[in-house]
């Protein structure tokens, strides 16, 4: 989930660049109409106006588009820092325009319009700072536009008290909804995890929690694909418990349960870091071994058989049943079906010449 949410940021960091770009060019066309029929323009003069307010707003939206851009580009597995870096430049992108244009009262808030784009991450934290950091350029703006001898006449602290309330109410009604956001994310998460854990067990076979016979003919299939294409060593080994018939007939088919349950404990237990463990049918079981070599494989599938040899049944008050198994590794554009037999061939060839016995494929 963690991996979904990463790429979300990343997507959302570039659409969020590209609305500071639209942002930038909206601005840039509002303050060149409104300069050309600005009657201002005529004292300062068309190109005062220019250098004095487009210039000035300008240079700073440049770079800020130009800093993210290049970060986003370069750096893109930096998520977090982006997160943070593309969030307040864009207020301080709508801060600018506040400094600039102080002699109007309703664009000292604007700043507050960017911290709604926090919400696109559901971050608390960056709400909190971007809500601040907008406060400040918005308590700047209103310095700029009341001089200390002016201030009382001109109401500045309630001016500062009005963008303090703002801010407060931006922040908490944004918190809102990242906290909606949050909580829906953790549901779609408990529903996607119970999901996967619903379809893990329908792969798996109740007795033992070895995955079943269905998902070893896809697995087997999937691996002989892998191998084709990346070339990548893989081994199957098939076990088959000795005289097990002989276990359920003299001690009940509980017991027998139990004898399997031992061996595939042992087997999950031994192979746990190189490869998947089947129960293939009745007291046979399946490993597909995978990035390890027929040598390594036999150590393993020879551990699995001593302990299982070594272990006390206590209800036949002894120990001494042995499992026999056959080996194969994978052949080059070899089918599926063909490296099963062999493996299988295998496993016959070990029970037929006295069982407890491994025997690997040699053709």
């Amino acid at each position: 989930m963690n991996s979904t949410r990463v790429e979300l940021d990343r997507k959302w960091q570039h659409i969020l660049w590209k609305c500071m770009l639209i942002t930038y060019l909206c601005v840039l066309v509002i303050e060149m109409g409104s300069r050309i029929f600005w009657k201002g323009t005529v004292e300062k003069g068309l190109f005062g106006c220019i250098v004095g307010d487009i210039i000035a707003i300008a240079v700073v939206s440049v770079l800020i588009l130009v800093i993210t851009g290049y970060r986003l580009k370069k750096k893109p597995d930096e998520v977090s820092r982006n997160t943070w870096g593309m969030c307040i430049m864009y207020v301080a992108m709508f801060g600018c325009v506040a400094l600039v244009h102080y002699g109007m009262p309703f664009i000292a808030l604007l700043p507050f319009v960017a911290v709604i784009g926090t919400t696109v991450f559901a971050d608390n934290t960056l709400t909190g700072v971007s809500s601040l950091l907008a406060l400040v350029f918005s308590c700047i703006s209103q310095l700029l536009l009341y001089n200390l001898a002016e201030w009382k006449i001109k109401r500045f602290g309630a001016n500062i008290m009005l963008s303090l309330v703002v801010a407060v109410g931006v922040y908490v009604m944004t918190s809102m909804c990242n906290r909606h956001t949050n909580e829906l994310i953790q549901a779609i998460n408990d529903i996607h995890v119970k999901q996967l854990n619903l379809l893990s067990e329908l792969k798996k076979e109740p007795l033992t929690g070895l995955y079943n016979r269905k998902t070893f003919d896809e697995s087997l299939q999937a691996q002989v694909r892998n191998c084709n294409d990346v070339g990548a060593v893989a081994v199957l080994a098939m076990f088959d418990i000795d005289h097990f018939k002989n276990v359920n007939d003299t001690y009940g088919h509980s017991n027998g349960d139990t004898v399997i349950k031992v061996l595939c404990s042992i087997i999950k237990k031994k192979i746990s870091d190189y490869g998947l463990g089947f129960r293939y049918g009745g007291e046979e079981f399946a490993v597909l071994f995978t990035g390890i070599d027929e040598e390594k494989v036999l150590s393993i599938v020879e551990d699995i058989r001593t302990e299982f040899r070594c272990y006390y049944f206590q209800f036949m008050r002894k120990d001494g049943l042995t499992v026999s198994c056959g080996i194969a590794r994978y052949r080059n554009n070899e089918k599926g079906e063909d490296w099963f037999n062999r493996t299988d061939e295998a496993l016959y060839k070990a029970k037929e010449t006295g069982r407890n016995k491994t025997v690997i494929s040699d053709r």
